[in-house]
C-alpha cells in the first residue's frame, strides 16, 4: 500500500498544486503529502525503526543532515531569523523523501518504475511548455502572459508568490529587437522549469539506450523534451545540457567494455550533431540566445555579473556561518522582503553566502561523492541516468538556483536517494 501511495505521489510532483493558508504564505501541496505519508511510513515500521536506522546512516544521509545542521546554525546569525525558518521548513518538509525512497525502494525494478513515473508524467509538462511557446504566434503576447497570470499562477504558484511573479516576470526573452514568451509551463520560470527537464532527460535518456521497453514512445517523449528545453531560452540549460553531454561522451570514451547497438551509436552521434547545430551554429535562434550569455553589454549578463561579486563580498565578510539561510536578500537590498526575487543565481554562492563555506563543502561533497560512486558502478541504465541527471543539477546551478523550490528539491531528494539505492546494491552486487 505504501509502495502505491509513494509511487503516486512522485507522479504528482511536478503537478503541485499550490496551498494559500494565509494571505502572504504559500503552501506546495506536495510539501503536506511528502510530510503525511512521512508519518504513515514511520508508524508502519514503528516496531523495526531501530532496527532500519543503520540502513539510513549513508553518505548521502549523513550530508543531508550535515547540511540542515548548518542551517539551523546560521540562524545564529540570521537578521530575518523567520525567514531563515521558512526556508529550513522547506527543508525539513522535503527531506523525508529522501528516506522514504531509500525504505520504499529495494530492487532494480523499483527504479526503473521510478525512472518510468518521473519520465512519462514529465510528457503534459513537456506538452503545456511548447503549446505556450508557439500559442505567441497565434495570440497576442499579453493576452498570453495575462491568462498564465490570472488562471495559473494562482493554482500552481500560489496568490502570494504568482502575484510577485506576475510583477517581476522572467517570462520574456528579447532577441534580434523582438520579444518572445519563453516556454515555462506549469513552472513560475523558465529556469525551473529547465532544472526539471535536466533532471528528467537523461533518466528517459538511459531508459532508451539500455533498456529494451516502450523504445519508441520514449524517443518520442526524448524529442518533445528537447523542443521544450529549447523553448525556455534558458541560457543556463543550455549550458547544462552540453556539459552533460560532454560527461556522457566521456563515459562511453572511457568505459570500454560498454556495449551498445549500432543503431543506437548512430542515435546518439545524430542527437550530438543535432544539439552542436542548434546550440552552436550561428544562424540558430537557440544558439544566438546561448552566444548571449558572452556578451557582457547585455543588461541581465551586467546585473548577473553584479549579484555575484555582491555574494562573493558577503562570503568573504561572513564566511563561516553565512548571513542565515533565506537572508542574502537583506544583504543586497536593506528594503527586501521575504518574496524578493534577489538571490545569488548561483546554487554554491547562495549556500556559501547563506549558511557558510562549510555547509558548500558539505553539498560539493554531496554531489561529487554520488557522482563519483555512481560511475565508478557498472555503467547501465540506472547509474547512467541518475549520474547524468545530477551532472545536469550541478552544472545548471552554477548559474541559477531552484534549490528553494518544492517541486525540484522533490525530485532532487528522489534522485539522490535512487542514488544511494544503486550505489548499495552496485557494492553488492545485486544490480
Amino acid at each position: 500500500m505504501i509502495k502505491i501511495l509513494f509511487y503516486i505521489l512522485i507522479a504528482y510532483l511536478p503537478f503541485q498544486i499550490a496551498l494559500n493558508p494565509y494571505s502572504d504564505i504559500d503552501l506546495m501541496s506536495g510539501r503536506v503529502l511528502i510530510l503525511a505519508l512521512f508519518f504513515y511510513w514511520l508508524w508502519t515500521i514503528r516496531g523495526s525503526f531501530k532496527a532500519k536506522i543503520r540502513r539510513f546512516l549513508n553518505f548521502q544521509s549523513i550530508l543531508l543532515l550535515t547540511l540542515l545542521f548548518f542551517a539551523f546554525i546560521s540562524l545564529l546569525f540570521a537578521k530575518e531569523v523567520f525567514w531563515g525558518i521558512r526556508k529550513i521548513l522547506v527543508f525539513c518538509s522535503i527531506f523525508p523523501l529522501y528516506f522514504l525512497t531509500v525504505d520504499i525502494i529495494k530492487e532494480a525494478d523499483g527504479i526503473k518504475k521510478v525512472f518510468k513515473i518521473l519520465v512519462f508524467s514529465s510528457l503534459p509538462i513537456a506538452i503545456i511548455g511548447i503549446l505556450q511557446f508557439f500559442a505567441q504566434f497565434v495570440f497576442l503576447p499579453g493576452e498570453i502572459t495575462n491568462f498564465w497570470t490570472r488562471w495559473i499562477s494562482p493554482i500552481f504558484y500560489g496568490r502570494a508568490f504568482g502575484w510577485l511573479v506576475s510583477l517581476n516576470p522572467s517570462w520574456i526573452f528579447e532577441m534580434g529587437g523582438r520579444f518572445y514568451i519563453r516556454a515555462i509551463s506549469i513552472f513560475p520560470d523558465p529556469h525551473t522549469f529547465a532544472f526539471y527537464l535536466g533532471f528528467i532527460i537523461p533518466l528517459a535518456l538511459g531508459l532508451l539506450i539500455f533498456t529494451r521497453e516502450n523504445r519508441k514512445l520514449l524517443l518520442a517523449t526524448i524529442l518533445i523534451l528537447f523542443a521544450a528545453l529549447f523553448s525556455t531560452f534558458s541560457r543556463g540549460g543550455y549550458f547544462a545540457m552540453l556539459g552533460t553531454f560532454i560527461f556522457f561522451a566521456l563515459l562511453f570514451i572511457f568505459r570500454r567494455s560498454l556495449k551498445i547497438s549500432k543503431q543506437y551509436k548512430i542515435l546518439l552521434f545524430a542527437v550530438c550533431c543535432l544539439l552542436f547545430v542548434v546550440c552552436l551554429a550561428p544562424f540558430s535562434p537557440v544558439s544566438r540566445c546561448f552566444y548571449s550569455s558572452f556578451d557582457f553589454s547585455r543588461y541581465s549578463n551586467v546585473e548577473r555579473l553584479k549579484i555575484w561579486g555582491e555574494a562573493l563580498d558577503s562570503i568573504s565578510l561572513h564566511p563561516w556561518f553565512g548571513v542565515g539561510i533565506g537572508n542574502f536578500p537583506k544583504t543586497v537590498d536593506p528594503w527586501a522582503k521575504y518574496l524578493s526575487p534577489i538571490n545569488a543565481h548561483s546554487a554554491y554562492l547562495d549556500i556559501a553566502s547563506e549558511m557558510g563555506i562549510f555547509a558548500l563543502w558539505f553539498w560539493l561533497c554531496l554531489f561529487l561523492g554520488t557522482i563519483f560512486f555512481l560511475v565508478k558502478s557498472p555503467l547501465n541504465f540506472v547509474s547512467f541516468g541518475l549520474a547524468g541527471s545530477l551532472v545536469w543539477f550541478s552544472v545548471h546551478a552554477l548559474v541559477e538556483t531552484s534549490i528553494y523550490n518544492p517541486t525540484i528539491l522533490a525530485i532532487l531528494m528522489v534522485i539522490l536517494g535512487l542514488s544511494t539505492i544503486a550505489i548499495k546494491q552496485f557494492n553488492n552486487r545485486t544490480i
